[in-house]
């Protein structure tokens, strides 16, 4: 059992070990294949973008920056503001519950 490679356990039913034999047959005929990636150009793709740019839509990003730079110090203040109230509001409501 030591000269075994692979064991499988059968957790769910009876806790078994198996040792499991990969046997190769010697009187086998083995056939010859054609070569089927002769000649082929294999090329792979590295997308370079971070997790957060993959998962959500590409542009989003420099459609903010830009919003960002045009809006004015009031407006910052207004969203900043709502952004406070929203937060008290949800740690408010997580009291009650």
């Amino acid at each position: 059992m030591l000269k075994h490679e692979v064991y499988g356990v059968d957790m769910e039913k009876t806790g078994h070990v198996f040792a499991l034999v990969d046997y190769k047959d010697v009187h086998a005929k083995t056939e010859q294949i054609e070569c089927l990636l002769c000649n082929d150009l294999i090329v792979t793709y590295v997308d370079e973008r971070s997790l957060v740019e993959k998962i959500f839509m590409p542009g989003i990003f420099e459609k903010y920056k830009v919003l960002l730079k045009t809006l004015t110090k009031e407006s910052l203040y207004l969203i900043f503001g709502f952004l406070i109230f929203l937060n008290i509001s949800m740690l408010n409501i997580k009291k009650f519950l």
